[in-house]
């Protein structure tokens, strides 16, 4: 899958060239994008082709690395939660929702979907501890 410009922010994890990287800066140009990230080793990484960049899948190891903790499972369904933020996993169809949005279900598939939801709902970053 290929990440559209229009979902990134700076913050994002995402996969650059197999490296997980840390966007630091996106430039629009009519004729293309320039995104400036940070990888694991400290070195950054300047990419102007979109598609050089892939979105991470979202796991039960992001999670818990992002802070959540696992609070519960009920069914088929495993509760992560920070605070009042809830993510239930959903084993049998192995797919991530937030339902505690005044009763809109949102499925997620990627740790920078996760990030930018979390930002857009709580109005700060979730950064990995």
């Amino acid at each position: 899958m290929m990440i559209q410009a229009n979902e990134l922010r700076i913050g994002n994890i995402i996969d650059y060239f197999g490296n997980m990287c840390i966007v630091k800066s996106i430039k629009y140009d009519p004729a293309y994008y320039l995104i400036v990230a940070t990888d694991t080793n400290g070195y950054t990484q300047y990419g102007n082709n979109i598609d050089a960049f892939e979105p991470i899948p979202l796991t039960e190891d992001w999670l818990l690395r992002f802070g959540f903790e696992k609070d519960s499972i009920i069914g088929l369904y495993i509760l992560f939660k920070i605070g009042y933020f809830k993510v239930w996993f959903d084993v049998k169809n192995n797919t991530y929702l937030i339902d505690n949005v005044r009763d809109i279900k949102l499925y997620i598939k990627y740790v920078h979907q996760l990030q930018n939801l979390y930002f857009a709902l709580i109005g700060e970053e979730l950064k990995v501890k």
